[in-house]
């Protein structure tokens, strides 16, 4: 038996009544180097593990995180590529429909080709560039040319005084036959030519010329 001191009293304890350890031996007496003042069984508490806390916090704010921006991302990610399969299907369509185009466009400059080129009637036709896109084997024979003057200048091709005489037509103000935002036409003549002059949408312009 065991006294256990207090501020001011002293009371026996017995041996019997201090718990035991974890290898059934007591847990020691009041007083005893190395050993602390016996508790009620499961005393003192086992300290709160952070372990396990620190484990659900994470556990949560990775369910959180995952959680309804993921859902968000997805749901952009899908309309993302909707728009896109339906600008390449619109990018088909219009390859399409350029490619007929192309197509017809090239067919009817055959044609135009094939007329120009039977015509003995002396015509050019220039672009708003004001460079020849066509000519007739009439218009070849007249100036004198080797061959129809594609890609040329205007200037290049026709007589001096012929493209003169043009450009003043085409760049009048209030003076030419149409009003404005209308074509341009009329007739001017030189001292070696008459030619009717008929400007076409876009820009470019007919030549028709003969001798005067």
């Amino acid at each position: 038996m065991s006294t256990v001191a207090t501020t001011d009293h002293a009371f026996p304890v017995m041996e019997a009544d201090i718990p035991a350890g974890a290898d059934g031996a007591p847990r020691g007496r009041v007083g005893d180097r190395g050993t602390s003042q016996s508790g009620p069984p499961g005393w003192p508490p086992d300290p709160p593990s952070r372990m396990t806390d620190d484990s659900t916090a994470t556990t949560t704010t990775t369910g959180d995180a995952a959680g309804p921006p993921a859902r968000v991302s997805a749901k952009l990610l899908e309309e993302m590529r909707l728009r896109v399969d339906e600008a390449a299907t619109d990018i088909e369509r219009l390859t399409a429909e350029l490619d007929e185009r192309t197509h017809a466009l090239d067919e009817l400059e055959s044609v135009v080709d094939a007329l120009l080129g039977a015509t003995e009637t002396p015509v050019v036709v220039a672009g708003p560039d004001r460079r020849v896109r066509a000519a007739t084997r009439g218009t070849v024979e007249l100036l004198g040319l080797e061959a129809p003057p594609l890609g040329k200048p205007l200037s290049a091709v026709v007589p001096d005084d012929v493209a003169n005489a043009v450009t003043d037509l085409l760049e009048a103000d209030g003076e030419s036959t149409a009003g404005e935002g209308e074509r341009r036409s009329g007739t001017v003549s030189t001292d070696g030519y008459i030619v009717e002059v008929d400007e076409v949408a876009g820009g470019g312009v007919v030549l028709v010329l003969r001798r005067a």
